[in-house]
């Protein structure tokens, strides 16, 4: 871990404790029915690891409305889900990049990695796939995440991540299906947004405005805010009419709804 992403870790935790030790009433009009939680990378824990078919039917089975994934391609063009480049995480032993292996080799490697399709088919007409793209989407790795997603529509079923705009060039696939997620800078990545009409915008709940959500929202566009982890600021965003909230708790959040 790099210390830029502990040091944003340590600052979430004590935004997170800020505003969980503020409480704040459920608002009158609140409908649960309604309010998209996103579960980050599935709903892990203890015992259970992020991005797993394991993790998602967890977040599934609880009702929650989305699940966020990074998806990856192997040597032979097979989109799958994991956040890094290399297995060494999550499995003993150096490996090389995935960029370097076939699937079969990922799968003898590490079997606890799945495919998109697997993750598609278990939770089928059951959750919103928010898909982040963790390399340009080109060439064959199109052509492959578009014949996974075939059975789909996109913006209703999915959208599609990128923290890096230069990755979503797809031209088999619509730009309101694309959601450009910002670091630090909301108001660079609003503009983006509203320059290319993505489909939405997405960042750190302390960064979003009333002006910034006013802005998409005219224009037929979705904000998300994360990362979401106590109840009081769940409410916070929900009065702050943010469309989606990604969050680490997603299970735990959509029982207390």
């Amino acid at each position: 871990m790099s210390w830029n992403t502990a040091l944003q870790n340590i600052a979430q935790k004590l935004c997170d404790s800020v505003f969980e030790l503020n409480p704040m009433a459920r608002p009158k009009t609140f409908d649960k029915k309604v309010v998209q939680l996103v579960a980050h990378r599935g709903g892990y824990g203890p015992g259970l690891m992020e991005n797993t078919k394991e993790a998602f039917m967890m977040a599934k089975e609880a009702g929650v409305w989305g699940l966020e994934m990074d998806v990856r391609w192997s040597k032979d063009f097979v989109p799958f889900v994991h956040h890094d480049a290399t297995i060494s995480k999550t499995s003993k032993g150096s490996y090389p990049p995935f960029a370097n292996l076939n699937w079969q080799e990922i799968s003898n490697i590490a079997p606890q990695i799945c495919r998109l399709s697997e993750v598609i088919q278990l939770v089928k007409d059951a959750c919103h796939l928010m898909i982040e793209v963790k390399e340009p989407l080109v060439g064959e790795r199109e052509e492959s995440l578009c014949a996974t997603l075939k059975t789909l529509e996109p913006r209703r079923d999915f959208h599609l991540l990128t923290l890096l705009p230069e990755y979503l060039t797809s031209s088999q696939l619509p730009r309101d299906c694309y959601v450009f997620v910002t670091e630090l800078n909301f108001k660079k990545g609003s503009d983006f947004v509203l320059e290319n009409r993505w489909g939405g915008v997405a960042g750190h709940y302390l960064l979003l405005n009333d002006s910034l959500r006013q802005k998409h929202h005219e224009q037929g566009q979705k904000v998300g805010v994360g990362f979401v982890n106590g109840i009081n600021n769940v409410y916070r965003q929900v009065s702050k009419q943010a469309d989606w909230i990604f969050t680490d708790r997603a299970i735990s959040l959509q029982q207390q709804l």
